[in-house]
């Protein structure tokens, strides 16, 4: 693995923890690509890494916020094939998307009492459609 980037290394480990088709949390996945790597990866190689793998195939997904897994190719086709299957990964791709949205925890500390409100509503929601997927 000389000629590789480190993160075609990083998806290496990655895959190999998620060769098991169990759901893997991302510390999980960190904490194994760092110790089987005998190499100190930063959190953004860590996190790039794993952001491409699951944006780049079909074969890992993002089953849940910080939760990833390898789906069977065809657990994925049935999936896409249904109507069901098709809410599920809209779904999923705006929880990914509300993953990624990062703020400044000063500008939150200064929101008004209805902006506040309104974030835990959003919270409750993305904590709701998180547990319907998850059921489903």
């Amino acid at each position: 693995m000389e000629n590789i980037s480190n993160a075609q290394k990083i998806k290496v480990y990655y895959k190999e923890l998620l060769n098991d088709h169990k759901e893997h949390s991302r510390i999980e996945l960190f904490d194994y690509a760092q110790k089987n790597s005998g190499y100190c990866y930063t959190d953004g190689m860590l996190t790039g890494a794993l952001r491409t793998l699951v944006i780049d195939t079909k074969e890992y997904s993002c089953i849940r916020r910080g939760w990833y897994k390898k789906v069977d190719t065809e657990e994925n086709m049935k999936k896409k094939s249904s109507l069901i299957g098709a809410y599920i990964e809209i779904l999923q791709d705006a929880l990914k998307k509300c993953g990624n949205i990062t703020s400044d925890p000063f500008y939150v500390m200064n929101m008004g009492q209805s902006d506040l409100k309104k974030m835990q509503k959003i919270n409750d929601c993305l904590v709701m459609i998180e547990k319907l997927v998850e059921e489903i």
